[in-house]
């Protein structure tokens, strides 16, 4: 059987990339010979450092560009093969009926609908086989705003033209919204949280989406769990230094613990994008009006060895956006023994218990004051959160899609057993 995974870039190494190497991995212990469809090639030692595979499970990677992503050809100025070898390639890629199962695990923002293949189908049938893993339905708001096209400029080939801006404006960018919307209305719809599908259910009405949680790597964090030594007072914030993760949150808890007496250290750590380093500057400036030097610490870009230490070293995980679709970082600390302190709003609200979910900062500093920071390093409280987060397991995703494709997808098709 053959399979093509669509993905923008792997080599960006979040949440929905680990999600997709996952899914290739399921594909190929399933029996498929796994295509990937993707804009970069996947750069392995990359891949290993970040979620630690040693090889892809593909038979071919077959790169494009936005225009044929989109597949629109501009008087033969993109989206053209460079050779009559790449040229069947590309005509081959696009011929989706030889695929038993195509799956985009970036339906958040990536557009992937073949408008060849449907033609095949009366309009208003089900994609059944083509299946869109929409972490959230984030593209209709990136259009309200304009930041849409933003996202399609960094799709572009790294060759493109600045000066032929027009040709996204006027082709692109009505193509890939019409794309999606197909999209999301015809493919059989994959999604992280219940929050996420009642969001996309908003949206795009009579689309009835599939939860099934995301993949973590548990067993890497849970290590953490059992080392003997002792925990700090600490807390830690898990982020990308971004203001879209709304991290000036957690700093004003910190000057509501500082206010009331309350002995910690918190950890803000996370990646950092060179657009956001004004954002970083923000905040480290809040942090000296405020002062709380003393109590707050940024750990950027920390290596995933050091992101362990913090794990061990701290006693809660605080999570300060309300309104995440579902919070991988949330599931990591969990797995390590780390208390989770999260906003009552988000895909979280689905796995953290309800005594550490908070309504607005001051009962998020209650929380970690009363009962977070005195849970003791080893106790049931701490083996309860664990266990929660061994729902999310690798083996339980696969095994979660496998019969999502069994069932549902292609029925009476024989896989090999994950």
């Amino acid at each position: 059987m053959n399979a093509k995974v669509v993905h923008d870039n792997l080599n960006a190494g979040g949440g929905s990339e680990y999600l997709s190497i996952c899914t290739i991995d399921a594909l190929s212990k399933m029996g498929f010979q796994v295509d990937l469809f993707t804009f970069e090639n996947p750069k392995i030692e990359e891949l290993r450092r970040d979620f630690g595979i040693s090889e892809l499970q593909v038979r071919n990677v077959l790169r494009i560009d936005l225009f044929e992503l989109l597949q629109l050809d501009i008087s033969g100025q993109v989206g053209q093969p460079s050779s009559q070898k790449g040229a069947q390639l590309l005509k081959d890629n696009w011929d989706d009926q030889h695929y038993d199962l195509v799956i985009n695990t970036h339906g958040d923002l990536l557009p992937y609908y073949n408008y060849k293949l449907s033609k095949v189908h009366k309009t208003g049938d089900l994609l059944k086989n083509l299946v869109t893993y929409c972490h959230f339905p984030i593209v209709p708001h990136l259009t309200k705003i304009g930041r849409y096209i933003e996202v399609l400029r960094d799709w572009a080939d790294s060759n493109w033209d600045k000066q032929k801006e027009n040709l996204l404006k006027e082709y692109a960018l009505p193509r890939a919204k019409e794309m999606y919307d197909r999209m999301m209305q015809a493919t059989t719809i994959l999604t992280n949280s219940h929050f996420s599908r009642n969001a996309i259910e908003q949206i795009y009405k009579g689309v009835k989406p599939i939860v099934i949680y995301p993949p973590v790597n548990i067993d890497k964090f849970h290590n953490v769990f059992s080392h003997e030594g002792k925990r700090e007072n600490a807390i830690l914030v898990l982020s990308r230094f971004s203001p879209d993760k709304e991290i000036e949150n957690a700093l004003r808890i910190a000057g509501i613990l500082k206010s009331k007496r309350i002995t910690f250290k918190m950890t803000l750590a996370g990646n950092l994008s060179k657009e956001n380093e004004k954002y970083l500057d923000r905040l480290k400036g809040m942090t000296e009006e405020n002062r709380l030097h003393d109590n707050v610490h940024f750990e950027v870009d920390a290596s995933f060895p050091r992101l362990l230490e913090l794990m061990k070293e701290s006693r809660v995980l605080l999570h300060p956006l309300a309104g995440e679709p579902f919070g991988i970082a949330i599931v990591e600390a969990m797995s390590a023994g780390l208390i989770p302190v999260v906003p009552d709003i988000g895909g979280n609200t689905e796995f953290v218990p309800k005594e550490y979910q908070f309504h607005n900062l001051d009962e998020a500093a209650d929380i970690i004051a009363k009962r977070a920071l005195v849970v003791p390093d080893h106790s049931p409280e701490r083996s309860a959160v664990a266990n929660i987060a061994s729902r999310f397991s690798i083996n339980n995703y696969q095994k979660n899609l496998r019969n999502i494709i069994e069932t549902l997808l292609l029925p009476g098709k024989y896989l090999d057993p994950i």
